[in-house]
């Protein structure tokens, strides 16, 4: 068909779906809506959220892992933390129109525990180990989304109350980053089948040295500008680059959910 064509479709349906017309959204108009078939799928109540995120905590922490025993006696705690924070933030912190993207949804809370579950029995092998692990997953899917001072301010000292609350102190003084690259790639023994991986395995787990991290990227950086053909990256690592790159790298290669 050439530009112009009048085109026939034909047996063919559409779905949508799409928020309620609130906080700067607006309305699709009738002469489109009445076109489809609408339900209205209300929020799950917390209990049932705890329900569903339950479930997957206790067949990754409990069934399928030997985690310690006191990471899994925490595991409702920190399903009850979770819901608070998140719900917490999406009544506190309403949408306006100049921060529209302060939307929180069931979402959030999917991207949350996508995370935790990424962790390891014998890499997170202590409760405080693993509350830097949630502490730090809270930060990454609630405070990055907020744009300024006041509402991270908000947020910090929200989280620090919340884990007062449950834990009787927060879990750490400066937040921990955690990446899944710090892993070297196996070393060939000459008895590999020929499909065998030797990419660096990726673990998910804690940097508590920013300078350890920093050394991790240069290295990978050298290993990108030797076997470039278009030339090197000139990049300069200073503190917020190297977290910036953790925030990222954390994105890139995760089911999107």
């Amino acid at each position: 068909a050439k530009a112009g064509d009048f085109l026939s479709l034909d047996k063919f349906s559409i779905m949508g779906s799409m928020a309620q017309p609130l906080y700067g959204r607006n309305d699709i108009p009738m002469r489109l809506k009445r076109q489809f078939i609408i339900f209205n799928c209300s929020m799950p109540k917390e209990r049932e959220i705890n329900t569903i995120f339950g479930t997957i905590a206790n067949n990754h922490f409990i069934m399928k892992n030997d985690f310690n025993r006191e990471i899994q006696e925490i595991m409702p705690e920190i399903l009850d933390m979770t819901y608070e924070l998140w719900s917490t933030s999406k009544i506190q912190k309403l949408p306006t129109p100049a921060k529209f993207f302060y939307q929180f949804s069931i979402r959030d809370l999917s991207r949350v525990w996508q995370s935790i579950t990424q962790a390891h029995d014998d890499v997170f092998d202590d409760v405080k180990k693993f509350k830097d692990l949630w502490h730090h997953e809270m930060t990454r899917v609630i405070k990055d989304r907020f744009v300024d001072d006041e509402d991270r301010k908000w947020f910090d000292n929200t989280l620090k109350s919340l884990e007062e609350k449950y834990w009787g102190a927060s879990s750490s003084e400066t937040e921990i980053t955690h990446v899944n690259f710090m892993r070297d790639p196996p070393e060939p023994t000459g008895d590999e089948p020929d499909d065998f991986d030797f990419s660096p395995p990726k673990i998910y787990e804690p940097v508590p040295e920013l300078s350890t991290l920093q050394d991790r990227i240069q290295m990978r950086l050298d290993e990108h500008d030797e076997r470039s053909r278009d030339g090197k990256l000139r990049l300069v690592l200073f503190e917020q680059a190297i977290k910036d790159v953790a925030k990222i790298t954390r994105e890139i290669g995760r089911a999107h959910v």
